[in-house]
């Protein structure tokens, strides 16, 4: 079941029961609309299973179910949910089979397939808060010794920075470190570094000198 609430009452507006999918894995609610991901399995008389992940689109006012796409089809894969983001026109979705990470973008208007590309698993990396960056009509994928610029229309790589030249691994990245043409981020150093994104090269960086947790905000 979904459950929505008027929030200065607390009345609870609509319910709308999910019975087609076994489990949610993700979702998001941007006022405009409910975004849910959720997984069917299916089975057949040999034992063999299919599982299917689907995005459905809900109707935040009355609960309907406005539109859905199927984001996966998986058959006997290791298959790895990882993270999912909303970048203007596409959906993409970051996951793993086996050691291998995949990026599928999904067109949000038709759910059609814009473009995939696949890249080696690092799971040192994943274990970091370390995102996906939307950077102008672009994103920024972080990798275990790179970090890998394409377009966010067709996948294609527009360039590659090697940073493992300069910094032993990356410990924290996320869209609030992207300033204008620069991108900060911690390095497992506990240093911060700052990125230039137009000379692709390291501007800065330096030892933090504090034993608390640190987030970085740029304004």
């Amino acid at each position: 079941f979904r459950k929505k609430y008027r929030k200065q009452s607390g009345i609870r507006l609509w319910t709308v029961k999910l019975s087609q999918l076994q489990d949610i894995v993700y979702g998001e609610d941007t006022g405009e609309k409910i975004l849910i991901i959720g997984k069917e399995v299916d089975s057949d008389l040999d034992g063999d299973y299919n599982e299917l992940y689907k995005i459905l689109l809900i109707d935040p006012l009355d609960g309907t179910i406005s539109d859905e796409h199927v984001l996966w089809e998986n058959d006997k894969e290791n298959f790895n949910f990882r993270m999912f983001y909303t970048f203007d026109d596409i959906y993409l979705l970051d996951a793993s089979t086996d050691k291998i990470r995949q990026l599928q973008a999904i067109d949000k208007t038709t759910g059609t397939i814009k473009w995939f590309q696949t890249y080696p698993e690092d799971m040192f990396i994943r274990g970091n808060p370390v995102d996906i960056i939307q950077y102008n009509s672009n994103i920024i994928v972080p990798l275990g010794e790179s970090l890998v610029c394409v377009n966010q229309s067709n996948g294609e790589e527009i360039w590659l920075f090697e940073y493992i030249d300069d910094v032993d691994g990356i410990k924290q990245l996320q869209q609030d470190g992207l300033d204008n043409k620069s991108l900060s981020f911690i390095s497992d150093d506990d240093e911060y570094v700052v990125f230039d994104l137009v000379d692709h090269e390291v501007v800065f960086q330096e030892e933090i000198e504090s034993d608390n947790a640190m987030h970085i905000h740029r304004w």
